[in-house]
């Protein structure tokens, strides 16, 4: 009876919202019950799946029927797609309509992404830790359930879970996206193609050759002094492999983001295209601009840009962002090849939370495992702005004694430098090392899909294999086999006295 009543409910939900609401209404209440029947089947189809195979797909099946029966998972599942489906009808309609989509698709991707990482980490140390603490493991870690095969089931069961949400958030937020460009009432023709070609679309991005391979963390000091520009002074940079068709060269775009610490005021910037004219634009630091790009100075596929630094002596110097410091793009691909590689690194960065989770419910406690992963998924995501602050970066000579003149000069006496106590190489070391360290995890934030997404950027399959390396063959599988060499020594069984 209450199945029957819920779907009854749910019926005269949608005739009345077909037959009174508007077109975004219609969109937004058809995306959110499409998206809940999506959910539901496949969560059914992933059980019944895990139903056949060994002992780790026996354990996953456990973790998947445990998170549908935690009112927590389902909740925060129910959430979040009523909130992504519930956003376009909050946003400002007066707006423009390219703007308003990205708003849209930069809340909707913020809040899935938050609530998919904190369901990942609480489920993943819960599943663990909470058995163990409840002493549920004591039946399941015996024979045959080995102890690898344990946790491999475990973070099996969290990634399926983790793609049935994927998917359905995703989709949700790729139709309510996709649907302003076919809206066939209330809609300016030329805000469609502004919105088709700034979001909707693929467009290749195109790096600067650097000068030198910078290939130790240590050598990013070249690198930041090459993207630094003083002022007075002027830079230049190179491109190669730009191939834009004849027909889409006045589509190719500079993508400009600036950064200026301690200032905020807008920059004027100048610059010139394979030695043409001059040209000043005005650039805000940490926002991205974009400049058209004469046609001709990219017909074959190369291009030079000289950048110039107009500013009196006392104004600060400015620096390109690493990523999206200085880039050409161009229209290459569509929005929902480009939207899926998107939730595929997405799904990559919860699968390595999911490993981290578990090796920290190894030998830790519910609460301390999951501020443990908490601190690490944070720590990883401010780690490349904390590396673009020179303050905090260490120097390579910060390993070394200082450098003196060993000859003063006195009667030609030399002197040698002064010892380094080892307290202060130790420090030294340390930094050097916590800077290392810092760099490792700033790949993290490099494969955030988030602002390629909203701009329209396209993400190689490259980027998606070598973040598929980075996080599940490199860093996810160091952390599954330190799991297991702790788990594995873990006693489980507690002597009654």
């Amino acid at each position: 009876m209450r199945r029957l009543g819920f779907w009854l409910l749910l019926l005269v939900v949608i005739g009345v919202t077909v037959a009174f609401g508007g077109s975004a209404v219609r969109a937004s209440v058809m995306t959110l019950v499409v998206s809940a029947i999506v959910l539901v089947t496949l969560l059914t189809g992933a059980r019944r799946l895990l139903s056949f195979g060994g002992t780790p797909m026996a354990v996953a099946r456990v973790v998947a029927d445990e998170a549908v029966r935690k009112s927590g998972v389902v909740a925060g599942a129910v959430a979040v797609l009523t909130l992504v489906c519930a956003l376009p009808l909050l946003l400002d309609s007066e707006s423009l309509l390219l703007f308003r989509t990205q708003s849209y698709m930069t809340y909707a991707l913020a809040a899935a992404t938050l609530a998919l990482t904190l369901l990942t980490v609480f489920l993943s140390c819960d599943s663990l830790a909470g058995e163990i603490s409840n002493r549920q493991i004591h039946l399941p870690a015996v024979k045959p359930v080995g102890r690898a095969g344990y946790l491999l089931g475990k973070w099996f069961g969290i990634l399926v879970v983790n793609s049935v949400l994927l998917t359905s958030i995703g989709g949700a937020i790729a139709f309510l996206s996709w649907f302003p460009s076919v809206a066939t009432t209330g809609v300016d023709a030329a805000e469609v193609a502004d919105l088709r070609a700034g979001l909707l679309t693929s467009r290749k991005v195109c790096v600067p050759r650097p000068p030198a391979a910078f290939g130790s963390a240590l050598d990013r000091a070249a690198d930041r002094s090459w993207r630094s520009i003083a002022p007075g002074e002027s830079e230049v940079y190179a491109f190669e492999g730009i191939a834009v068709p004849s027909t889409a060269r006045e589509d190719a775009l500079l993508r400009v983001r600036v950064k200026a610490f301690h200032n905020r005021a807008p920059l004027r910037v100048v610059f010139q295209f394979d030695g043409g004219p001059e040209v000043s634009q005005i650039c805000v630091p940490d926002q991205v601009h974009e400049f058209a790009l004469p046609a001709a100075a990219i017909a074959d596929g190369a291009l030079e840009v000289t950048v110039r630094h107009p500013a009196d002596d006392g104004e600060p110097p400015f620096i390109f962002s690493r990523y999206e410091g200085l880039r050409v793009v161009y229209p290459d691909g569509d929005f929902l090849s480009n939207f899926l590689r998107g939730l595929l690194l997405l799904w990559t960065r919860l699968a390595v939370i999911t490993a981290a989770g578990l090796f920290a419910s190894s030998f830790l406690g519910f609460p301390v495992a999951s501020l443990a992963v908490l601190l690490f998924v944070g720590t990883s995501s401010v780690s490349d702005f904390l590396l673009q602050d020179p303050h905090l970066r260490p120097e390579t000579s910060a390993i070394r004694a200082p450098e003196h003149d060993h000859s003063h000069g006195h009667g030609g006496h030399t002197h040698e430098p002064p010892a380094v106590s080892w307290a202060e190489s130790f420090f030294n070391h340390l930094e050097v090392w916590g800077f290392r360290t810092a760099a490792a995890l700033s790949q993290y934030q490099r494969y955030d899909p988030h602002e390629r997404l909203v701009t329209g950027q396209r993400i190689e399959w490259r980027e998606v294999g070598a973040c598929l390396l980075w996080f599940g063959g490199g860093c996810g599988g160091a952390l599954g086999l330190a799991a297991w060499l702790v788990f594995r020594r873990r006693e489980l069984a507690r002597v009654q006295v």
